[in-house]
């Protein structure tokens, strides 16, 4: 991934293992993205739809301005 190319939408509670589990290489979520990037969004994984079109919303207004 190149950073500043895709925008995050991080669900918590969603699945199981979080992706520190995930056999990966040497890269790290932090080292893609900084979890202060304008371009990730984090929302509890019982969201209403509303809650998830707010966010992806707020995330395309994000990249726009970038």
């Amino acid at each position: 991934m190149i950073s500043g190319t895709h925008k995050i939408l991080v669900m918590k509670g969603v699945v199981e293992k979080g992706s520190d589990e995930f056999l990966r290489t040497i890269d790290l979520r932090d080292d893609i993205v900084p979890t202060e990037s304008p371009l990730m969004s984090r929302i509890n994984g019982d969201a209403t739809v509303e809650e998830i079109f707010d966010a992806l919303k707020q995330l395309t207004k994000a990249s726009v301005g970038m």
